[in-house]
């Protein structure tokens, strides 16, 4: 069974340091003035996880620039919405009768929305939408539309404590990463796995928050590592991001201290930030 969904869209070989948990990393050493900090997040939990933790709210305040993956730019959002449309074809003739309506059925009852709505928007982004609705179902300490989402978060932090805030990536390089690697038939087909195999998908994404909530970053790998997916098609998501993101952090952190917010799935492995950060030479250490 193919297991991507909750891990891609909820949120994104372990290195001996990973026996520390921790989501908070301090990076110095290799000619650093001062320390920056690399914190990873979780796309579907809210602010109040990071607001009542003290020290990153601390590394917060220490730092002068805060960077996000992506900063929402207001100007690009009609372009933003074009890449999650289906280009010639709609999602009725892209499956059964049968499966629109399991696929419209459990749209309906999860968020009141009938499906016609999303008959013209690339699988992935139905998928999106019914892997959260599943995830909040499950568990109503969730993010609401009350609560801030985690990574919203920090740019709305930097902006009301007059500090600088930059993305790693431009709102639209996302959008194409999201909604346009992957081919549509193989958005079509993680879309009825979730459909068809809910529970197991609720199981994995609260096993994926209480890994995260215990800051657990090995096990937070594990559940990842586990998919066929990682080696392939999925690398694109994270271990090739990872690397285009070390062309642009050593000289941030040179310039500034910064606090650099993330993915929790981006930090550990070969791969992964801290690893990356280690071979060039920083010292990476864990924050509790």
């Amino acid at each position: 069974m193919k297991k991507p969904l909750v891990l891609l869209l909820s949120i994104f070989c372990l290195s001996l340091s990973l026996k520390a948990q921790s989501l908070l990393w301090e990076i110095s050493g290799n000619g650093l003035k001062q320390p920056s900090y690399l914190f990873g997040t979780y796309h579907a939990m809210g602010e109040d996880f990071v607001t009542e933790q003290e020290h990153v709210m601390q590394a917060l305040d220490a730092s002068e620039l805060i960077v996000v993956e992506m900063i929402m730019d207001s100007s690009k959002l009609f372009q933003f919405a074009l890449t999650m449309m289906l280009p010639d074809t709609t999602l009725h003739e892209m499956v059964s009768d049968e499966e629109y309506k399991l696929i419209g059925s459990e749209l309906l009852r999860l968020t009141g929305t009938d499906i016609a709505t999303f008959d013209r928007m690339k699988p992935i982004s139905l998928a999106a939408t019914m892997s959260m609705a599943y995830v909040k179902e499950a568990d109503s300490t969730q993010l609401t539309e009350e609560t801030t989402a985690m990574d919203f978060y920090f740019t709305s932090y930097a902006k009301a404590n007059n500090k600088e805030a930059k993305g790693l990536e431009t709102m639209m390089e996302q959008a194409d990463l999201l909604m346009n690697q992957i081919p549509l038939e193989e958005q079509v087909e993680w879309l009825l796995e979730l459909v068809n195999n809910k529970d197991a998908t609720l199981q994995e994404g609260l096993a994926l928050k209480k890994a995260y909530t215990n800051q657990d970053l090995a096990t937070i790998y594990s559940i990842y590592s586990e998919m066929p997916e990682a080696s392939g098609e999925l690398a694109f998501m994270v271990d090739e991001r990872n690397h285009n993101w070390m062309k642009k952090i050593p000289e941030i952190i040179e310039q500034q201290p910064a606090f650099i917010a993330v993915g929790a799935l981006h930090l550990p492995g070969k791969e992964g930030l801290i690893e990356l950060l280690n071979k060039a030479g920083y010292t990476v250490n864990p924050i509790r």
